[in-house]
């Protein structure tokens, strides 16, 4: 399944899957970004720097979504996809990162994609991101050799999607009464107004 992740991200734009099912325990998510405090309703958004229709997501949709966390009726939580090495690279470093400049790594990775994923050599490009936020090769070099942090990314990145069942990006699980929906694809108006119903915004 981990191998298609690429295709569908492809041919899943515009696509809207909902369906309920009750929520596994035991699953503690650390070192995720997280915008907003704990609420009734919390959506994971499972996305990959390297998925063009993600960018779409985080420019349309992501920020009509945090209107809610910013009116304490909805928590975010982001969940990396990563399944290919840039896409790693840039998730490792966006991690390592201090939680205040993470939204500013992501805007820098989503807004070049066409950038860095078609160059042959990408990394010095997702360093050079990491250093405008204030990053040395000190701490980058520590960051990219950390293999604890790359195992924690690669098991919350499985874990969680194999939780919600989510077979492509970019995809949201709604969660709320412990239950979820999962949507799939970019369909601004279907996303946002079931979330607007579920949080009553």
């Amino acid at each position: 399944m981990k191998k298609v992740f690429a295709i569908l991200c492809a041919v899943l734009m515009g696509t809207t899957v909902a369906h309920g099912a009750t929520i596994k325990d035991g699953l503690n998510p650390k070192q995720l970004r997280v915008y907003g405090e704990k609420q009734l309703v919390t959506a994971y958004v499972f996305t990959s720097f390297s998925c063009p229709h993600c960018t779409a997501f985080h420019e349309q949709i992501l920020p009509e979504l945090k209107k809610m966390v910013d009116a304490g009726k909805l928590q975010i939580v982001l969940v990396e996809m990563p399944y290919d090495p840039r896409a790693m690279t840039g998730t490792v470093l966006a991690r390592c990162l201090p939680s205040k400049d993470y939204e500013k790594f992501s805007e820098a990775m989503y807004n070049n994609q066409k950038i860095w994923s078609y160059d042959p050599n990408p990394k010095p490009i997702l360093i050079g991101y990491a250093k405008l936020l204030g990053m040395n090769d000190e701490k980058i070099n520590a960051c990219l050799s950390n293999k604890e942090l790359l195992k924690t990314i690669t098991q919350q990145r499985d874990n969680l999607s194999d939780l919600y069942g989510v077979t492509g990006m970019p995809s949201m699980a709604l969660v709320s009464d412990n239950k979820h929906e999962l949507f799939v694809g970019t369909d601004k108006e279907a996303i946002l107004s079931a979330v607007r119903q579920k949080v009553n915004f």
